[in-house]
């Protein structure tokens, strides 16, 4: 099964980062990735209309923490996403590191220079977005990518642009338009985080969280 976002629907592709990511260091698509976390709760594949693809990572985890509240706080979606993440990749036999905090997030230079300064090799998830309230946490461009050290320095990938469905890739980049730099047909790479969908983080409110993997 190629890696990539193989949506079938635009909402659902334009909301699966996190799956894309996380696939991405697995060599495997979104969908199955999506479909063993979903497997694991029980619980059907959301269509990414009336149900919200995005929060599975953070279901994951509130299934498999019982005491928590059956419905997640809105607040505490990012939180229970980012543990989620963990627990999945700890469930099949990765040990991880949380570098930053929702609350605590880093600059995107400040991230990109730990990154730079880790062990060639490296393997990290990255999720950025715009901190536009001071104190908020990330409020927009929210977005995951993988990333690892190459030749001294970190190397960032956007699985969810390499789009697989020809019908939702015209879709989708119609609809961004001017807005973006990128073709939707391939995995985006670069030197630098990137955001979602071939956008670009403002330069002063541009945050960061990582989780190193092993």
């Amino acid at each position: 099964m190629p890696t990539g976002n193989d949506a079938s629907t635009i909402a659902v592709a334009t909301s699966n980062c996190s799956y894309c990511a996380v696939a991405g260091l697995a060599g495997k698509s979104a969908s199955e990735v999506m479909g063993m976390v979903y497997r694991q709760m029980g619980k059907p594949l959301p269509n990414g209309e009336s149900d919200d693809s995005s929060t599975g990572f953070a279901e994951y985890y509130n299934y498999f923490h019982p005491q928590q509240k059956e419905k997640i706080p809105n607040k505490k979606i990012l939180k229970y996403q980012i543990e989620g993440i963990r627990l999945f990749l700890l469930h099949r036999g990765y040990h991880t590191t949380k570098i930053g905090a929702p609350d605590k997030l880093m600059t995107i230079p400040e991230a990109e220079a730990y990154v730079n300064q880790s062990m060639e090799g490296t393997l990290f998830l990255v999720l950025s977005g715009d901190e536009d309230v001071k104190g908020q946490g990330l409020t927009s461009l929210v977005h995951w990518t993988a990333g690892q050290v190459q030749g001294g320095k970190g190397v960032y990938y956007d699985y969810q642009t390499k789009i697989l469905d020809k019908n939702v890739r015209t879709s989708i980049k119609r609809r961004a338009g001017r807005r973006a730099t990128i073709g939707f047909d391939d995995t985006n790479q670069s030197d630098h985080i990137i955001a979602p969908l071939g956008q670009e983080y403002d330069a002063k409110d541009g945050r960061a969280l990582l989780i190193k993997i092993k």
